[in-house]
């Protein structure tokens, strides 16, 4: 009987699992939000928009990626700019405007 244990544990694991990612993928998407990274140009950076962008692609993920440009150099941005769905780019002072026509756009 002790063997069966871990089978029966990790049977229960995965039903859970199972139902997790079926009621994520019924339930209604909340819109309206928007993600802001503020750029550097950091490897950090780069990995995070790019499994944005592999999230987006999948339709995971509906909101906006805003990309600030905080100092990056000419090499950095053309790493970053390889993303583009869903992604929108700006400089500082054009957060807020850009925020502002998104929640427009939504409504």
């Amino acid at each position: 009987m002790a063997a069966w244990i871990p089978w029966i544990v990790m049977s229960a694991f995965g039903l859970v699992c199972v139902l997790w990612v079926l009621i994520g993928l019924f339930l209604p998407v909340r819109r309206g939000a928007a993600m802001v990274l503020l750029c550097r140009g950091d490897a950090d950076e780069v990995m995070l928009a790019a499994r944005y962008t592999w999230l987006y692609d999948l339709g995971l993920i509906h909101c906006p990626l805003v990309l600030v440009d905080c100092g990056m150099t000419l090499t950095q941005q053309k790493q970053l700019q390889r993303f583009q769905k869903g992604v929108i780019w700006c400089r500082p002072e054009e957060v807020s405007e850009v925020l502002r026509k998104e929640r427009e756009r939504l409504g």
